[in-house]
This record gives C-alpha cells, structure tokens and sequence, in this order.
C-alpha cells in the first residue's frame, strides 16, 4: 500500500533524526526532547536542528531508506533529494553517487536516478554502470538512447561491449555470478538471475523493436486514470457515457475488482441507470479486450454540423482500412498521387493510454478529399510498414501535422525496422509552415516594428489569443524582473553551495554571501521587452492544433475523443452504420452518374439488377460488398448490423431473385466472409430458391452449420438432386482425412489458396455437425444472459403495464431465469423498486435462490384462493372434466388403456396439446395433454417414465377411430420429434387435424342450405346462417393473429438490458423455432399479397381468412361468448408441482378443442351435414422424416 505524503514526510525525518542520533551521541539529550516535534506535519527541519549535514552524509541517509524501505523506496529518495535541494548542487551529487556504487554500495533507486535523468548525462564517465543496473533492475532503453546521443563513439562503442556482455552474462550463470561479485562485491541471490534474465530478455527485445505486446497499467495509473475520466464525466461535464463507460471497462478488465469502486462512484453520481448497467456486466476475461458490449450513440454521424466546434466537411469521405486489400489501395492512391506532383497530405497518429506500451492504434492519412484509417491495430503488420515506406519515402506527398515528430516516435516503436522513419521525405510540423508563411517576403516591412508579418493581414485579432493560450501578457520595461527563485537558480550553483548545504540559522557569514549574490544579480538581470515577432513566435509555438484551427479557421477543433480508447473495436452502431450508408453513397454517386447520365430509366434499372437511393443507382454487388465489410469489421455483432442494413435498404428484398444470385456470385470471391453464408442460409426469403449444391458446400467449408436451414432447403427443394447431396457430403468426408483433397476442393470453388487456420476450422465445425447429427436427444442448457434479460423484462411488462399476468407467474419466470443467471437479481430487484411493488421487493430480498439451472422445486408462495373450475369472465373448464396427472409408468399405463378402449368404442375425438418451457433450449415438451371421455390426462414429459410416455404416443398417433383435434396440431408434433424423433407415428399419425380446417370443411359441406349458397354469391357458406355477424370483426382481424407460443416475443426486450447480441448457441439448431412452420410462409405469402387481392376475394375466402386468424381463445369467443384465460400461456411449465391455474390452462387448452367439436356436432345436425365423415376425410397433419440424416448416412 503507498504511504501519503505527510506519512513520506515523517519517514524522512525520522531517517534524518536517526542519522543525526548515529554521528552526534552528544546531542542525544536535545533530539529526545525534540522528537516530540515529528508528530507534526508542519515541523520545519532547519528552524529545530542547529547542525551541518554535506552531501555525502545525505547519500549515507538516502542509503538507509534504500535498505529500510519497502515498496516505496522510489518516492521516498525522491522527496529526500526534493526537500533537501541536492540537485542544487547536482554535479556533486552525482558523483557522490557514482563513488558509492563503484565500492560496492549500489543500489537500483540511487543508481537508475543518475542514469536515467537527462541532466545527469554529462556527469555519467563509465558504461560500466549500467551492468551494476542491470543486476539490480531493469535498464530502460531511453536512457541508454539519451547517453548514446549525447557523447562520443567511443563511449558508444564501450556501451555495444557493455551489451555483449550483458548478453553473455544471461546464457552463462557462472559468468553471472562472477561479474555480480566483482561490480557489486557480494554474492547473488538464487532469484536474481531469473529476474535479471528476465530484464535483459526485455531489453533486447526492445532494442530490435520486437516488443511490441501491450501491457498492463500500474494499479495507482488505473486508478488515478479511473477517477480522473470520472470527474472530466461529471464534474467538468468534458465527455459523456459512451467515453467513460469504453475507459472504465478498459481498466476493469485489466484490474477486475476496480469494478466496485467504479460502482461506488456512480452510486455517488446517482446515476443510477449507469449502476444498474455495471452491476449486471459480466466483464470479459481478456485484460485488452476489442469488442465493448455497450449500446451505440444516438443520432451520431462523421459529419455532424456543431456551431462550437469545426465539423468534417461533407466533400471528405471516410475510408476504414483494416484488410490488406484495403490498405493496398491506399498505397496506390499515395503512388499515384505522388506521380501527378505536389501533394499536401495531412498526418496523424492516434495511440490508447491505457496499456503500457502505447502502440499506434489507428494512423489518419488525409488527400485529394479522402480521408484514410488504417488500423495499426488489428491489420497486417508487413502490409501496413509496405504502407507506412509508401508515405515517407514519396518525395512529392508533402506531410502535414501538428508535431509529426512525436507520432513517428510512437511509430517507431512499432515499426522500428521501416527506415524511412528515420529519414522521412518532406515531413513537416504545421507550426513551422506558419512561421515560414510569416516570415515570406516581408523584407518591405522591416522598419515597421509593429508588424509581425503575413499573418497579421489574415489574422489581424492574434493578440486576443494571449489569455486563451496562456501566455503572459507584456508589461512596462522597469517592472519586468525575473522572481528570487529563479535569479537563485541563475547563481552560479558551485559558488554557492560547495560541500556544505546551510540552514537557516547555521553559517550567518555564508547566508550573507548568498544574500549579496542575490542582489547582485537582481541588478543586472531585468527582462528586456519582447518585440511583436517574437510574441508571435512564442504564440504560434505554445498552440495546439485546436487553437490552431480556432486562429485560421475561426472554430476550435473538439478534442474530446482524443484521450478515448482508441483499440477498441468495433465503432459504436450508429456511427458504423451511418459510415457504411454514406460510404455507399459518397463512392457511388459521382461513378453511377457517369454512368447513368440525365434522367433515370427505371425499368432499365431494375432489369440491371441496380436499386434506387436517395438520387442517385447504386448496384447490388456495391451492397453487398458493404454488407461484408460490416461483416469482418464488427466481430460478433456483424449479423445483427447486417440485418439492420438490409432493413435500412427495404429494396433489397424487394427482387429477392436478384438480390440472391448477386449475393451467389460474390460468394466465388476470396474475401468473402463466412458469416455471409450463414445470412444468407437462415433468411427465410432465400431458403425457396437455393438450388445449388456447390453454394451448400461452400457454407460447409468455411462456416458453422445450421442444421434446420439446411434440412429444410434439401427437402422442400425440388430442383436440388439428392444423388448430388450424398457426393457432396462424401466429399467433405473425404476432406476430413486428406488435407490436400481439401485445399483443392477450396481453391475450385474460392480461387484462392487457403489457410491451415480454413482448415482447422472446417474440422471442427464439421465434426459438430456429425456430432448433432448422431444424436438423437440434445442436453437442455439455460438461456443466453441477454434472453434470459429479455423474457424477464417481458413478464415484468406483462405484469405491470399490461397486467395480464399475477405475481404468481412473475415470481416463477423471475426464480428461473435467477437460477441460470444470478446477476438478474439485482435487476429485478431495480425493477420492482421501479414499479413500487414492495411486497415483491421484500419476498426477494429475503429469498435464497439455488444455483440450478433448470430447478424443479420453486419456493414460492402460491394462491390458495385459486379453483380448478372457477374463472371469472372466461371460459371455465367443465366440472364434469376428471383431471389426473400422469408421471410413473402405472400413471401413464391407465391412460394407455383408456385410449385403446375408446379406439375401440368407435369414432371419438380427442383433445390434444403440449406445453415448452421457454427458458431452455432446446425447447422440449415439459406437459402433454390428452382430453377424451370427460378426463383430461396431463403426461409429465420432463420428469415422467420416457419408455411410457413413447408407447402412449404410438398407441395415440395409431388409432384408426380417434380424431386427434387441435390449434395447429404441427407444431406440437414437431416439438415432440425434438425429444422421441425414434416414434415414427409423429411422422404419419392416423387423424391429425386443425380445429380450422375442420370449419372451413363444415362451411363448404353440402348442407340443405346448399341452395341458397349457390344462388347467392353474398353468402359465404353454411356458417353464415350460424354466425351472421362475422362480417363485422373481419376488420379486426389484423389483431387477431394466431396466438402462437410466445417464445419469440420477449426477444425485442434483450435491447433493454443493454446486452450485446449473440450468436445463437448450436442447440438452437434443434429449438421449436428453428424447425419453423410451413404454414407460416403461407400466411406471409397470404399477407404479402392480400393488398393485391383483396378486391377480388369471394366470400367464401374471406371466411377462410376470418377463421385462419382466430386462435383458439378467440374461437372459444365465438362459440361460447367466453374468452380463455392465457395468462399461463408462458410460464414456467418445468416447476413441480404445477399451479392450479396451470393446471386449468393446461386441462381448458386441450378439453376446449373437444368442446368445440361437440358445437360444430350440434350445427352440423341442424344443417343435416356428417361430421364424423368430414372429420375422416380431413387430411392428416404430417411432418416429414430428417432428409439430410438420411443423405448423410447413404454418403
């Protein structure tokens, strides 16, 4: 722990008394009485003690804190030279030092003092020294630079000997030792040659430019770093959020446990959101992390107009280069330029402060109107130094910056071995080009002392920069005198202070002498008066760039990024996306009005394959090349920026044909990105016209598979062969063992050579992809952080503003989510404090939740009010209905009996139903529910006897007199295949049917209505005698979708919680969602062209429509004039035991299609029409067998 400077101050003395004590043992009776004093801070050294200390007594005292001292040795020396004015007399000093080290006394805080200050050179006689300082510690490459600089050759020529022995002295421990013994005259210590191996590896490293790893900053840097961009947040009000936040998580992640006192700085700035945002972070495990999982700015663009300060102009366009192809055609551009003549090209580096080796992060190159950023970062190092010997080799590029010396310093740390660097062609400081402007023909104005030069007449208002670049302003001759401290320090140092330093009562005659020295002195230095140039010059030089633009161009330049985390990758949303958009624009529009002079022909366009944006043709393939440098340039959230993209651009999927087979050709490109692949396999508008095998292989060559996308491409393809496939995969199985089959395979479809790294890849996403294949069952694993977010901010939603749900169903999805992610306590906790629920807020703040992912148990209070036949205004399930629950094998055993004696009895219809959890994938079916003769059987499926549970569904799915009857039927089956795919009467079950389809059959049936019907083409069928009002809520039917299960709802909450987006686990592959519905995409069909239709549609077809949008509690609305209660419809369905309301649901969702069934019996004896034929006759939902499993094993 560092000590305080009061607590550094009383060390000092202390050492001082305690040397004092040593030399003086006659004055120990006045020290015991004095030492008192030293509880004081303020105590004053020279008024207590009358005594004489030389320099070489305080090297002995600076001796003992070397040996005394701890961790702060360092600053303790420092404030002991500081205090005391030893560098007053530095020559002596330094030779006291070097005396003492060459008997042996050397020590690393003494030593690397002398060698390290630059003012210490010219006393510095020996390279021997920096062996000494090598066996103590590390030598810093600067201060061997600095020597090397200031003396001769043959003091360099002794420190390269100095090296090779220091070279030597690291590969042989005998020689080690035995150099350790002659300079220090002791014997080593066992871990001091791993640390002086250590130092001089360093060394070297660093002298052939090869160190150029980050490094992590001390802890007091970090923290000081952490506080001070806290108070230039909050106190200054200099920067915002954004910067603050890519700072602090900077420095967390290199020093994890600043994450509290980060917190604890917030809390104190009440910004509360910014707390809530930290306390559910999870904070990478990477100390120099690229990605930053923070939300974008708003409303941010490059070009952003700010009347305060100067704003990019909107003729400049912006480049990102980060690829080698990139940054190839900025070296053209610089090639090419250089030819055409002289070229003013603006220079810049910008470089993080938060690691410790400040490598280049981004290097700005600005002409001919394009602004290039070459990421110095993350792209190719050789391609970049090709880059980096274009710029300062080419004589007529001109470079422009404010102190380009400094940057190519930072350069050179990098690039070392680039010798233009060291010689760079017409590379000039921006302040040097001004006071040469200035200075250019003024030869007529030289009797004008008031006249500055040219400046002047651009920029007559300079002198009102004076306070503003803090210079001081010029005062009357007489007045101006230099301050008694620095005509001290003017003083002739050795007059002055010889072997003796004075106080101020001891030595009065030589005070005296100081005194008139002083005087003297005063005398004969006043500060003559500057002239106007001169001024100016001091002016032009203190100025920065910003002050700079504010002189010239009349607006400062805003600096507030340039202490901003400059390695962090990628660029906040809104700025890449606007970056991207006006990249598309700016680069096209000049070449496509070229091309496309006058007026537009559009239907030339389309045929082109071109889109039209804002004015002006851009083509697909220019999209698409955007779209796939989002993709290499935004890491793990390039796919949701490339949807966001193509949403931004709706024309895109207007021609989805077009737009495909340009996205087909460019995926012959090299440089294409392998997640390219997976958008375009998991769009749903291309799935339909993927024919070709050759894109398929591609997408298994370089890109992880989705399963599902691609089953359902080779199955509902007609046009892909499946001879094709089965070679397809023979070959991948090849490549798995042959590595140049592989290469080739790669090089006939990609036209480049691959890498070992394509290789590698492709092995293990393959061998996934066999892995998932083989299995028939996946391991249940817990939601992503970010969804778990979204479904608990949708069921607070749903609780609180929509109050469609109690807190019974909250506390359930709220314990577990909490059980797979802990960190959402808390946020629940800010929530219900939000929504001022303070019972809530009690029951969890005391509640212990385990740590399970998938708990069964739930400790929750329940509603014991709660009735399994009551429900107030909906629909109540019949008290005639006997519900049993079903989880051993004698359970389910009875209801196998009881559906082989119904089959037997006859025609009966069954009501059938499943219930998923949403908080797992992959999504299996948590209960099964099977309604017939008045008894609602609920099959445990998550916790009940598997084997059982398979001989019921066959015996089900197999009888030949039992109506299986529900709301889309499919879908329940096809989350049943994910779990007992084995049963192959889930694939081709007898009489499977939707409650929908059997109305629309009853209303086109033959009826003694029949004639009537045909007669009039108003009518649209035998429901319209039934239901004659259903004409009047057609117009709702928009809000009357197909209440589906509610999975995918919660999704648009993730943002809430501030999450970055995530790639999909590989078990969604198999979720509920991924299997999709067909009859989704004819709905969307229906929907995309039902504007065009809906003028001709019979009545007939708007029936069908009106009944295809009801869900099942809105047809219960229309036979019963009740609603069903779907509050339950999303809850936890894994927890044990269930609710009664769950219960309710789960028994009403299944009996209620039974219901139904008995309503429509009971109309279709009215109209004399045959049900149970109709319902025979009905097809059978099916689901089609796994295709590619099948392919993949005959390969």
């Amino acid at each position: 722990m560092s000590l305080s400077i009061p607590t550094l101050r009383k060390v000092i003395l202390i050492s001082f008394y305690w040397y004092y004590f040593l030399t003086c043992p006659d004055g120990k009776d006045e020290l015991i009485m004095k030492r008192k004093d030293i509880k004081d801070e303020n105590v004053d050294m020279k008024k207590k003690i009358n005594f004489n200390i030389t320099i070489k007594d305080h090297t002995s005292i600076l001796e003992m804190i070397c040996l005394t001292g701890q961790k702060d040795r360092n600053s303790l020396v420092l404030m002991h030279i500081h205090n005391f004015g030893l560098l007053r007399s530095r020559e002596q000093f330094c030779q006291e030092l070097i005396c003492m080290a060459n008997s042996g006394r050397a020590y690393f805080q003494l030593l690397n003092f002398v060698l390290t200050d630059k003012r210490n050179i010219q006393y510095i006689d020996s390279p021997d020294l920096y062996i000494k300082l090598a066996f103590l510690g590390p030598i810093h490459l600067s201060s061997l630079e600095n020597v090397v600089r200031d003396k001769d050759e043959r003091f360099f020529n002794k420190i390269i000997e100095v090296l090779k022995i220091l070279k030597c002295c690291e590969e042989s421990h005998e020689l080690y030792v035995e150099l350790y013994q002659k300079h220090l005259k002791k014997v080593p210590e066992k871990d001091n040659y791993l640390n002086f191996q250590k130092n001089i590896k360093t060394l070297f490293k660093q002298l052939r430019m090869e160190d150029t790893d980050k490094k992590v900053m001390s802890t007091e840097t970090a923290i000081v770093q952490l506080k001070r961009y806290s108070r230039m947040r909050y106190k200054e009000k200099k920067i915002d959020n954004h910067h603050l936040n890519d700072v602090a998580y900077t420095i967390i992640c290199q020093y994890p446990h600043f994450k509290n006192t980060f917190i604890n700085i917030l809390i104190k700035e009440k910004d509360y959101d910014e707390v809530e945002r930290w306390q559910c972070l999870e904070i990478e495990d990477n100390q120099f992390p690229k990605y930053y999982p923070f939300e974008d700015k708003e409303n941010d663009c490059i070009y952003l107009e700010n009347n305060d300060y100067l704003s990019l102009p909107k003729h400049i366009t912006v480049k990102q280069c980060s690829t080698n192809e990139e940054i190839l055609d900025v070296i053209e551009s610089m090639k090419k330029a250089n030819k055409e003549g002289f070229t003013i090209v603006g220079f810049d580096c910008e470089w993080s402060s938060f690691n410790g080796s400040e490598n280049v992060s981004l290097i700005q190159v600005s002409f001919n109107d394009i602004c290039y950023l070459v990421d110095a970062c993350y792209g190719d190092k050789e391609m970049i130094s090709e880059f980096l010997s274009t710029l300062f080799e080419c004589e007529n590029l001109i470079k422009l910056g404010k102190s380009p010396k400094g940057d190519i310093d930072v350069l050179l740390k990098t690039f070392g071995t680039i010798k233009s660097l060291y010689n760079p062609t017409y590379t000039l400081c921006l302040t040097d080009v001004v006071q040469i402007f200035n200075a250019a023909n003024t030869d007529k104005h030289n009797n004008d002392k008031n006249f500055i030069g040219n400046f002047e007449l651009y920029v007559p208002k300079w002198k009102e920069y004076f306070n503003q670049c803090n210079i001081p302003k010029q005062e009357d001759e007489g007045k101006e005198e230099l301050k008694e401290e620095e005509i001290i320090d003017m003083v002739d140092e050795d007059e002055i202070y010889s072997d003796v330093i004075p106080t101020s009562e001891s030595l009065p005659g030589e005070e005296k002498e100081i005194e008139e020295k002083v005087n003297i002195r005063k005398q004969k230095i006043k500060k003559p008066k500057k002239s106007e140039k001169e001024i100016f010059t001091q002016l032009i030089d203190s100025a920065g760039l910003s002050k700079l633009c504010q002189m010239i161009l009349n607006k400062e330049l805003e600096k507030v990024e340039q202490c901003s985390v400059w390695d962090r990758r990628p660029l906040r949303l809104s700025q890449i996306m606007y970056h991207y958009t006006q990249l598309a624009k700016v680069t096209l529009k000049e070449s496509n009005k070229k091309r496309h002079p006058g007026k537009r022909n559009d239907k030339k366009s389309k045929e082109e394959g071109m889109t039209d944006i804002n004015g002006f043709i851009v083509p697909y393939k220019e999209h698409i090349k955007i779209m796939n440098k989002i993709f290499h340039q935004s890491g793990d959230k390039g796919m949701f920026l490339v949807k966001f993209y193509v949403e931004t651009f709706k024309h895109l999927m207007a021609t989805v044909t077009k737009f495909l087979a340009e996205l087909i050709k460019y995926t012959e490109n090299g440089d294409i990105h392998h997640d390219m692949f997976s958008f375009i396999f998991s769009n749903r508008n291309f799935k339909v016209f993927i024919n070709d095998v050759k894109l398929i292989e591609k997408y298994f060559l370089v890109s992880s598979i989705n399963i599902s996308a691609i089953e359902k491409i080779v199955q509902g393809n007609k046009l892909i062969n499946h001879d094709d496939v089965i070679e397809m995969f023979s070959r991948l199985k090849r490549c798995t063992v042959d590595q140049r089959y592989w290469n080739h395979l790669f090089e006939e479809l990609f036209k480049i050579a691959p890498t070992n790294d394509h290789y590698s890849k492709f092995l293990i996403n393959f061998k996934t992809f066999t892995e998932e294949m083989s299995q028939d069952t996946f391991k249940k694993t817990p939601l992503p952080y970010g969804k778990c977010c979204g479904v608990l901010f949708y069921t607070l939603k749903k609780r609180y503003i929509e109050q469609s749900i109690d807190d019974y169903a909250l506390n359930d999805v709220a314990y577990a989510v909490i059980s797979q992610h802990s960190g959402l306590r808390k946020k629940l906790l800010i929530e219900l404090k939000k929504y001022k629920d303070f019972k809530a807020l009690k029951l969890w703040n005391k509640l212990y939740v385990c740590q399970n992912n998938f708990p069964n148990y739930f400790p929750l209070p329940e509603n014991k009010n709660e009735s399994l036949y009551v429900n107030k205004d909906y629909l109540e399930l019949p008290r005639k209905i006997n519900v049993v629950f079903c989880v051993t094998g004698n359970d389910i055993s009875d209801a196998i009996k009881a559906i082989n004696n119904a089959n037997k009895k006859g025609f009966q219809v069954v009501g059938f139903d499943c219930e998923w959890s949403s908080i797992q994938v992959p999504q299996y079916v948590s209960i099964i529910q099977i309604s017939l003769n008045n008894t609602c059987y609920l099959i445990d499926a998550t916790f009940g006897c598997k084997n059982s549970i398979q001989k019921l569904l066959e015996t089900l799915f197999n009888c030949d007199n039992l109506m299986i009857t529900g709301l889309q039927p499919v879908n329940d089956l096809k989350a049943l295949i994910l779990e007992y795919n084995n049963v192959e009467a889930l694939y081709t079950p007898k009489h499977v049917f939707c409650l929908t389809a059997l109305i629309i059959a009853i209303n086109d049936a033959k009826s003694i209505k029949s004639e009537e019907i045909d007669n009039d083409p108003n009518i649209a069928g035998n429901f319209d005698f039934i239901f004659p009002n259903w004409r009047e809520s057609i117009k709702n039917t928009k809000n009357d979708k197909n209440e589906k299960k509610e999975d995918e709802s919660f999704e648009s909450y993730e943002s809430q919680d501030n999450c970055s987006v995530k790639s999909s686990d590989n078990h969604d592959n198999c979720s509920v969602k991924s299997m999709g519905n067909q009859s989704d995409k004819n709905d969307e069909t229906k929907k995309s062209s039902s504007k065009k239709e809906v003028e001709v549609l019979t009545e007939k077809k708007k029936f069908e429509q009106f009944i295809r949008n009801k869900g099942l509690s809105k047809l219960s609305k229309l036979f019963f004039d009740k609603e069903m209660d779907k509050s339950e419809q999303s809850s936890v369905w894994d927890r044990r035991p269930l609710r009664i309301s769950q219960i309710r649901y789960a028994a009403l969702d299944a009996e209620v299609s039974c219901m139904i069934f008995q309503k429509l019996e009971e109309i279709c004896n009215m109209l004399e029409i045959n049900i149970q034929k109709i319902a025979r006759e009905l097809p059978s939902n099916q689901v089609c067998k796994p295709l590619l499993l099948t392919l993949f094993k005959q390969s």
